[in-house]
């Protein structure tokens, strides 16, 4: 208004004459409403201070809420970079274990050689003049290969007894020129001796449930039980035509013997395998039977043992 003041207008409801008769009697009612009004203005002011407040909270939740999704994505982030990392560590570890694995392979192919080495160094100290031999019989052969070479060293047990050793023993033997010597045991004297012993049992001192690796190596004691191995058998018998001759005890310190006339053995011909023993229905009308002992040998199938004069 113009004057600057408030005009204060009551309208008082129709019809309520009783409650109001005049305005002077309405004093104190307008007194109330007006306190009524006052409270519902501070409280309107309270709830509009409270919704700002709850409005900037709001609007504080929500930066950190996007705060936190930043935080996620970050998190997220460096989980895919540390889960890559581990792939790769992954990756490496089982790249260093075939490398090991490779260098463990190669070291033991080196002492392997190492090995050979040493005994061929040996098996030369203790036989100076077949190994010079050897090498010259090495090198007419990748001269002239089509003409096959006499050889002075050992190839077999037939070979010691022909070069005048007839006392059964352990001896080296050299069965390839390109080969390494190995020791073998000689029988000098079933049927006329010569044999070259591939296995033996008769205490059970050896376990021979064996891999198929231990028995292409060998393995046992040639003082004792053994299996000469695969590869030896394999350089002797690959140079010629072999007999094979088995002999059986059982418990009772009866005898018997197999012979099988010529043939070369492969370790690479599967067929050769078979059960574990040998079976002799015609000595014992069964199947089955424990032995007591069991000896395993070779001779060349030409070979012709010296008549003593």
């Amino acid at each position: 208004p113009p004057d600057g003041r408030c005009r204060v207008v009551a309208t008082l409801p129709q019809g309520d004459e009783q409650r109001c008769p005049d305005l002077f009697r309405c004093t104190d009612e307008v007194s109330y409403w007006l306190h009524e009004n006052e409270e519902r203005k501070q409280q309107i002011l309270e709830l509009r201070e409270l919704i700002s407040e709850l409005q900037e909270e709001l609007r504080n939740h929500r930066h950190r809420l996007k705060a936190l999704e930043i935080q996620q994505e970050e998190a997220s982030g460096r989980n895919r970079s540390l889960l890559q990392r581990l792939q790769d560590l992954e990756q490496h570890s089982r790249e260093s274990s075939t490398l090991q694995h490779i260098q463990a392979t190669l070291l033991y192919d080196i002492q392997a050689q190492i090995n050979n080495i040493s005994a061929l160094a040996d098996w030369a100290w203790r036989n100076p003049s077949c190994l010079h031999a050897a090498a010259l019989l090495f090198q007419e052969e990748m001269q002239h290969p089509e003409i096959k070479h006499g050889r002075n060293c050992p190839i077999d047990c037939a070979s010691v007894y022909s070069n005048g050793l007839r006392r059964s023993g352990i001896y080296s033997i050299l069965p390839s020129v390109r080969g390494i010597p190995i020791e073998v045991l000689c029988e000098m004297d079933t049927e006329g001796g010569g044999w070259t012993v591939i296995q033996r049992r008769q205490d059970g001192s050896v376990d021979f449930n064996r891999t198929w690796n231990e028995y292409k190596e060998g393995f046992g004691d040639l003082n004792g039980e053994f299996w000469l191995g695969n590869d030896n058998i394999h350089r002797m018998t690959s140079q010629g035509d072999y007999s094979l001759r088995i002999d059986l005890e059982d418990w009772n310190n009866k005898h018997k013997h197999a012979f099988y006339q010529g043939g070369r053995y492969s370790i690479k011909n599967r067929k050769m395998l078979g059960p574990d023993g040998i079976v002799w229905y015609s000595w014992k009308d069964t199947d089955y039977y424990s032995l007591r002992k069991v000896v395993m040998m070779i001779r060349p199938r030409a070979f012709r043992p010296h008549l003593s004069p």
